[in-house]
């Protein structure tokens, strides 16, 4: 009877802890968007950004570029794109559909583009790959661009709460992952889990910051 009395007592703490954190990641989450849309020149910020990118083996390696389309504060990644499609890359922009193919909420797949011309205003007005666009997966030739509201120098990242990178960055593991940001959204810590996957380096507008494990 103890043992059962000690086993719901660890899984309701268990459960109590876990609503702790998502309050905690909420709290953060809002100061870290309030935080990132003060941020200024972030035309000039987003372009340092991206040739810092360019810098790095990482980037130079990669045959495929998987680039999210930058949306509100974000910092803008259509310089990387552009880039990327001059230098003959494969570039790979996500759409998020549901199980039956269509938009909405649900499963995020990266679609290759040849052009701009590829691409549609979707759902919040970001614009993602046209519907006919060639679904492709990342591999160990491939650089993830990943979005975040808030990020450290050593790799971890608070998302938007979808989940949506998290589940894809379990699933391709072999890919090189680097946090895009401006060297404002860079924290000493985040909440954080011991699952949460570190990214492989972070790049900003001041320098490009490699994880204790980097691959890059």
């Amino acid at each position: 009877m103890a043992f059962v009395q000690q086993s719901g007592l660890r899984r309701v703490f268990a459960h109590e802890k876990g609503h702790m954190m998502i309050e905690e990641k909420r709290l953060f989450r809002k100061s870290a968007l309030k935080k990132r849309a003060k941020i200024t020149n972030r035309q000039e910020k987003s372009a340092q950004i991206a040739k810092n990118l360019f810098d790095t083996k990482a980037y130079k390696n990669a045959s495929m570029i998987f680039a999210y389309m930058s949306y509100r504060s974000e910092a803008d990644t259509m310089p990387v794109i552009e880039h990327a499609l001059a230098e003959q890359k494969c570039v790979a922009v996500p759409r998020v559909v549901l199980l039956d193919g269509e938009q909405g909420s649900g499963k995020m797949v990266f679609c290759r583009i040849m052009s701009l011309d590829d691409c549609v205003k979707g759902t919040y007005g970001i614009l993602e790959p046209k519907k006919d666009c060639q679904v492709v997966r990342a591999d160990e030739n491939s650089l993830i661009l990943v979005p975040g509201c808030a990020f450290t120098r050593d790799g971890l990242r608070m998302g938007y709460g979808g989940g949506y990178y998290d589940r894809y960055l379990q699933m391709y593991k072999e890919a090189v992952t680097v946090g895009y940001a401006f060297e404002e959204q860079l924290f000493d810590a985040i909440p954080s889990e011991a699952h949460d996957r570190r990214l492989d380096f972070v790049v900003t507008q001041k320098e490009c910051y490699e994880a204790e494990y980097s691959r890059m």
